[in-house]
C-alpha cells in the first residue's frame, strides 16, 4: 500500500485545532522516569500559551514531576472513524500563573477547557490544592495523517 506521510499543519491549522479540543496528554519527567496524565487544558492563542489547571490531592505524584520537569511535552490528538488523525505536539517549561496573569488564565480554560474529573484521588475538589501552570510551547507543531492519501 502506497503510504503518504503526515502532513505538517499551519500555524493557524494549529491554533484553531487547540481550540477546537480541551482534553490532552501532559508528559512530565523525573530523574529518567516519565509520568503522562490526561488534562483539561485552555489555550490562549493570541500568545500561543497552553494554560493547565492541576488539581492535587496530597499524595499527587503531579507535585514532583512537575519540580523536576526542565521541558513538558503535551499532546492534543483526534483519531476518527475513517483513520484520519490530527495531533499537536508542544514543548516547553512549565511555570506557575503569576496572580497578575490568573484572570488571562482563567479566561483560556473558560475557552475550551474540558473538565473531566470532579475529584482528584479520592478528593473533592474543594479540598484539592488547585495550581494554574503556563505551558509555555519552545516548540508547537501538528500533523495531520492521511493513511488513503485524499
Amino acid at each position: 500500500m502506497d503510504r503518504r506521510p503526515a502532513l505538517q499543519l499551519s500555524d493557524d491549522e494549529v491554533d484553531a485545532f487547540l481550540r477546537e479540543h480541551g482534553v490532552g496528554v501532559l508528559s512530565l519527567a523525573a530523574d529518567g522516569d516519565a509520568y503522562g496524565l490526561p488534562i483539561s487544558y485552555g489555550y490562549d492563542g493570541d500568545d500561543r500559551l497552553i494554560c493547565l489547571q492541576f488539581a492535587d490531592a496530597p499524595w499527587s505524584r503531579k507535585r514532583d514531576f512537575v519540580t523536576t520537569t526542565r521541558t513538558a511535552s503535551f499532546t492534543v490528538f483526534e483519531l476518527r472513524d475513517d483513520l484520519r488523525a490530527t495531533s499537536v505536539v508542544a514543548q516547553g517549561p512549565l511555570s506557575p500563573v503569576d496572580d497578575d496573569e490568573v484572570p488571562d488564565a482563567l479566561s483560556a480554560l473558560a475557552d475550551n477547557a474540558v473538565f473531566t474529573a470532579l475529584d482528584e484521588s479520592g478528593v473533592p475538589i474543594e479540598e484539592a490544592d488547585l495550581r494554574l501552570f503556563w505551558l509555555k510551547p519552545r516548540t508547537l507543531t501538528g500533523r495531520r495523517f492521511d493513511p488513503f492519501g485524499d
